[in-house]
């Protein structure tokens, strides 16, 4: 879906990106992180063809962004950190604009507009003008108009900045339902856990390199999907390494301590319900088996202290 290639942008004295490479497939969600003045809109703005590139080369869907600027309008939808809207439209009117700038037609725009309202939660203020809306009304109009294209790419900087807790849960929601469609998501955010809740992906950078990209999720069957696992038991099990042994790699004790183990599994060979079938079946005396969730500001801040 997206490879980039050796991008790197000056700034005057500043160097904003060097040497930045990396691919993402489609469908993935990626939690782009890292500290203040890092490049992380930088490289944003790039993609999204609103910086020209000095050096390197931006593929989105094999075409060249430099090459077919146009082409790539229609496939990316962009939510800057400080965006602006038109106080004096409604957000009827706002999203209408949006849509037909985007060269939808006037039958169809109509109909798009109310659906993006209903999804962004703003269908209740759609006649209202814009300059009435709270900060966080203001920021869901700022999405609507995003994704109002339906674009294969949507990137968007600090979107959940001035909203309240129910309309962040409502915006992780939002993002996973367009990640089911097939779209492809960078998100910047300073605030990790709520990325947690989406991201498929980690791309961390650091004075304007790469320093880390790691998949939380696969997204390819045929690459390994490794899960971590706590399992807690009973009571002392003889030689539970042994008895993995069975299933061939895809079970790994990576930690013991007492009676709580931490393991990994390779959910593309093995699934959860069937390694617990398997310790049952070898009178293991499991009291409780689940997933860890992955901590992205512990791994952030590793990442960070050791580059």
């Amino acid at each position: 879906m997206i490879k980039v290639s050796n991008l790197t942008q000056d700034f005057t004295d500043v160097r904003a990106l060097e040497n930045v490479s990396f691919e993402v497939e489609q469908g993935a969600v990626v939690a782009l992180i890292g500290p203040n003045g890092s490049g992380k809109t930088t490289l944003m703005r790039c993609i999204c063809t609103l910086q020209e590139i000095q050096e390197g080369t931006i593929y989105i869907n094999d075409v060249d962004i430099t090459e077919e600027p146009r082409e790539i309008h229609q496939m990316v939808g962009y939510l800057a950190d400080n965006f602006g809207l038109y106080d004096d439209l409604t957000v009827r009117e706002c999203l209408a604009y949006t849509a037909h700038s985007r060269l939808l037609e006037l039958d169809d725009a109509t109909e798009v507009v109310v659906d993006c309202a209903k999804e962004v939660g703003v269908y209740d203020f759609i006649d209202r003008e814009v300059n009435t809306l709270s900060r966080g009304m203001r920021q869901r109009v700022g999405i609507a108009q995003a994704i109002i294209h339906a674009p294969k790419l949507l990137i968007l900087d600090e979107p959940a900045s001035g909203l309240d807790p129910e309309a962040r849960i409502d915006l992780s929601n939002l993002i996973l339902k367009l990640r089911e469609r097939g779209m492809t998501i960078f998100v910047s955010s300073h605030i990790l856990a709520e990325l947690e809740d989406y991201s498929t992906e980690m791309l961390i950078i650091k004075n304007g390199r790469i320093v880390e990209h790691t998949k939380l999720i696969s997204e390819n069957k045929n690459t390994l999907s490794l899960t971590t696992l706590k399992l807690v038991l009973e009571e002392p099990f003889g030689d539970l390494s042994f008895l993995l042994l069975d299933l061939e790699e895809n079970v790994k004790i990576i930690q013991s301590e007492g009676l709580e183990l931490t393991l990994t599994l390779n959910e593309s060979e093995l699934k959860q319900h069937e390694l617990l079938r398997f310790l049952m079946n070898n009178n293991v005396p499991v009291r409780e088996l689940s997933s860890v969730k992955r901590n992205l500001q512990e791994e952030y801040l590793k990442t960070i202290q050791n580059n």
